[in-house]
């Protein structure tokens, strides 16, 4: 119990310096000064600093609160429904652990452990898209002509926080308006078109 917490400790304070010096201009003694800890006790708990930014990844699943959301998606059948859920997820996400988003992208131009961490987020979030299409095509509403892996694709690329961060960044969107471009987006790409979902 105390090492899990302590972990948990180690981090967040991690977290923190990362997002607040750069993934790069952060040390292992930093992380110990910050977390209130030895050094070799950031050793023993969680590693060096490769192995922080894979735990970090954990961090995010815990407070993303995917295990809240994910069985909520899962139980919808309403085709646009599913849309709106396959959205939802990415976009709160990124509203919760945006931060950790950024560290991951950072660490991973600069070691192989980071681009790593980085393509595991990627791993999980094209398996959460592939759920979300499996439902769609199984709805029998996706548009004709379009396969299992074309919805697939256009789910989780067009939801990968990289595009969420453009479009915050690059044009200025508020998280909402990006959820509702979204939506749109894949209701018209997947099912024609019709009518958006945006869940309250």
């Amino acid at each position: 119990m105390q090492a899990a917490q302590t972990r948990r400790d180690i981090l967040a304070a991690a977290r923190r310096l990362f997002v607040e010096r750069g993934y790069a201009s952060t040390t292992m003694n930093h992380i110990a000064e910050e977390a209130g800890v030895a050094l070799q006790t950031v050793y023993s708990s969680v590693g060096p600093k490769p192995a922080i930014v894979l735990g970090l990844v954990d961090l995010i699943d815990e407070e993303s609160g995917l295990d809240e959301l994910v069985p909520l998606a899962m139980a919808e059948t309403d085709p646009r429904r599913v849309i709106a859920w396959a959205v939802r997820i990415p976009y709160t996400l990124l509203e919760r652990c945006g931060d950790i988003m950024l560290v991951l992208m950072s660490a991973a131009a600069v070691e192989p452990e980071g681009a790593r961490a980085l393509q595991e987020g990627w791993t999980r979030h094209r398996e959460g898209a592939l759920q979300a299409a499996r439902k769609l095509v199984a709805s029998g509403a996706v548009r004709p002509g379009l396969t299992l892996d074309d919805v697939h694709a256009t789910i989780a690329l067009t939801t990968w926080s990289g595009q969420q961060f453009q479009a915050r960044n690059g044009l200025g969107w508020t998280g909402p308006m990006w959820e509702r471009w979204c939506v749109r987006l894949l209701t018209d790409a997947l099912l024609g078109g019709g009518e958006p979902v945006v869940l309250p």
